[in-house]
């Protein structure tokens, strides 16, 4: 198995979409923090000076956390490690190295004797525009990689010990405007799909997505067939933004199925107040067979199942309704590898870690599911079958 030793090379293995379950690099332990017993997080210096987050945590069939604390004792801040794992995708679409066994190959105490580590022992860690660094996604200030942490929320641990760009303090608040700005446009571009023809600097803000979403439905199923029966379920819906824009807006039969408490925006209490309206019915619960069971009249009556961002319950829906033999229309977006370790591809049995092949995953469910894209900004994508 080959060694990859350049964060370039993991994007671009993660790019390609090739099996990315069981990957093998060498880097140094540039940064380790203990959250618990059971979860470790870090970072690797690769070769092209790039760093590479990295996760150790206990899970059924992965560690245990007496194997989690085990490594922890056993790997040192500068040590030089042959580390194997999983690249995975956080819900930001950033790269992250679940790790499942290292080896240290030379330590720290053996090249520096009695001398602490730190990143500024080796000047040339430090990430500038024309270093050669090929770290991504990255926002520059001054001709230097900005820290995400220091200029999102002033939070950045390592301090003077950071290699990315903190600028002067008195500064902060002009540099910050201008990280924001750049991030904002880097994001528009950076989060385009393939096959997506909007242009990023036209789509709509993530507020909009619901009313897109919305017109999208009636334009594509028609506000009759929406109304049909018990009407559209909405699930995972979180605070009830599309249930809002079907059954308030439009009028449309709509029922939100989600486990958490709705919590409506302060938009959908203005409209209640002025229309004397209610709020789409909820259910309570998790989208599962005894759910379903539950509620099997209002299940066998709706007239579409939705999901716009419906984490967990993304695969849930498509079985759901190909099982009730229902149209769906699902905007997938986190992946949850992490909960789903098992997923694999049904032509080259891939494991389902990234978001193009999640969508591949769920397309091969059957041959009639077809897909387009919304003009608004993050995954955008839509699943669907008439």
């Amino acid at each position: 198995m080959a060694v990859i030793r350049t964060r370039a090379a993991v994007e671009a293995l993660v790019r390609s979409g090739a099996d990315v379950s069981d990957v093998v690099v060498y880097a140094q332990l540039s940064r380790k923090r203990l959250l618990s017993r059971g979860l470790i997080f870090g970072d690797l210096l690769m070769d092209d000076k790039a760093l590479l987050n990295i996760m150790v945590r206990s899970a059924d069939g992965w560690l245990t956390k007496e194997q989690v604390v085990q490594l922890k004792f056993d790997l040192h801040l500068g040590d030089f490690i042959t580390a194997h794992g999983r690249v995975e995708l956080t819900p930001a679409n950033e790269i992250l190295f679940s790790l499942f066994s290292a080896t240290v190959d030379i330590s720290w105490d053996t090249l520096h004797p009695g001398v602490a580590y730190s990143s500024s022992v080796e000047p040339t860690f430090f990430t500038s525009a024309g270093d050669g660094s090929s770290q991504t996604n990255m926002v520059q200030l001054n001709g230097l990689n900005a820290c995400k942490y220091y200029f999102n929320n002033a939070s950045c641990v390592r301090g003077a010990e950071c290699q990315f760009y903190h600028g002067h303090p008195d500064e902060y608040n002009s540099l910050r405007n201008e990280w924001m700005a750049k991030r904002l446009q880097l994001k528009r571009v950076t989060s385009a799909i393939e096959g997506d023809g909007h242009d990023p600097n036209e789509k709509k803000m993530k507020s909009a997505r619901a009313r897109i979403f919305c017109e999208w439905l009636v334009a594509t199923f028609g506000e009759a067939r929406l109304g049909v029966g018990s009407g559209v379920l909405d699930i995972a819906g979180g605070r009830g933004d599309l249930s809002f824009e079907l059954w308030n807006k439009r009028q449309i039969p709509a029922t939100l199925v989600e486990p958490r408490l709705r919590k409506p925006r302060k938009e959908h209490f203005k409209h209640v107040q002025l229309t004397q309206e209610s709020l789409s019915p909820q259910i309570q619960a998790c989208l599962d067979a005894a759910t379903m069971a539950d509620h099997r009249t209002l299940f066998a009556d709706c007239s579409l199942l939705v999901g716009m961002h419906p984490d967990e319950a993304t695969e849930a829906i498509v079985d759901m309704a190909l099982a009730l033999k229902k149209p769906f229309a699902i905007v997938p977006c986190c992946v949850m590898s992490r909960l789903f370790p098992d997923r694999r591809t049904a032509d080259d049995g891939q494991l389902v870690a990234t978001y193009d092949v999640f969508v591949r995953y769920l397309h091969a469910k059957h041959p009639q599911i077809q897909s387009t894209f919304l003009p608004f900004a993050g995954k955008n994508q839509v699943l669907f079958m008439l």
